[in-house]
């Protein structure tokens, strides 16, 4: 008993290092609960870079966990869900200035009944100059 829960708890001390953070809007006081005000985000930005994070693709992270890799404690991934024009109109920007790598989950079914609050295609593809694009989900039932 006392191997497996040995082995159990080294399992788990591997893949406990993974820092991820998700946002959903940014400079949106509309819904307080999932904005991230632009302030926030480069307080945020400031603290990885004055104490020693590296911002990885959520990719790096994932590799790592697969092939049951230990992920450095000082990695940092950050995804956007839903895909919510505020991204594109406001965060996105930051995420450039500070040259740190996404991955937009977009929710499909609210981009392509072109919901206003919500990214385009066009949009979608020109932020994949500086991220990754994964799907979130196409509807949310």
């Amino acid at each position: 008993m006392r191997i497996i829960l040995l082995i159990a708890v080294s399992f788990t001390y591997l893949f406990a290092n993974a820092h991820i953070f998700v946002y959903h809007r940014f400079g949106d006081d509309r819904y307080p609960s999932t904005n991230t005000t632009l302030i926030e985000l480069e307080k945020q930005f400031l603290y990885f870079q004055k104490n020693g994070y590296e911002v990885v693709p959520i990719e790096k992270i994932i590799e790592k966990v697969k092939n049951k890799k230990e992920v450095p404690n000082n990695w940092v991934g950050l995804t956007i869900d839903d895909a919510y024009k505020s991204f594109y109109n406001n965060g996105l920007e930051l995420f450039r200035k500070y040259n740190y790598p996404f991955t937009l989950y977009v929710y499909v079914e609210a981009t392509n009944r072109k919901y206003k609050d919500f990214m385009t295609w066009d949009q979608i593809k020109d932020a994949s100059l500086y991220g990754s694009i994964g799907l979130h989900s196409f509807g949310h039932k």
